[in-house]
């Protein structure tokens, strides 16, 4: 990670708790300017050992918070409370990057047939359906 304390960045964060040395679920997945400040904050109020397993520069505030906010949406069923996962480290960050992904798709140019091969039915909300068929648990 380069680069985490630059005032004038976004970032997407994953912190997560370690555990005999390995970083393991629960994972916290938020938004901040400063990252290591931001672990730093919240280890104070842990009772384990917490590090920044991944954090993800976003071009602007409101990128970063649109991302927080689908990935807490469509991983909502893993919540343990607020901002907090029961989601191993590498699994939230490959959640976020897929967010990221269908968050910057054109619609225009994602062929429904494609999806549809997936398992995956066209409709309204396509996110979890299309994590699911990407990333199966």
């Amino acid at each position: 990670m380069e680069d985490l304390e630059d005032s004038s960045s976004h970032y997407v964060y994953v912190i997560a708790t370690l555990d005999a040395g390995k970083m393991v679920a629960p994972v916290k997945v938020g938004v901040t300017r400063d990252v290591v400040a931001r672990c730093a904050t919240i280890q104070t109020s842990s009772a384990k050992p917490l590090t920044v397993f991944h954090a993800l520069g976003m071009p602007s505030r409101n990128a970063a918070f649109g991302l927080e906010r689908s990935f807490h949406v469509n991983q909502d069923a893993h919540r343990l409370h607020g901002e907090w996962f029961a989601i191993a480290p590498l699994r939230a960050l490959r959640l976020l990057m897929l967010e990221y992904v269908f968050a910057t798709l054109d619609d225009q140019k994602l062929g429904a047939e494609a999806w549809e091969s997936l398992g995956v039915e066209c409709g309204e909300d396509l996110v979890p359906q299309m994590i699911a068929a990407l990333d199966p648990a």
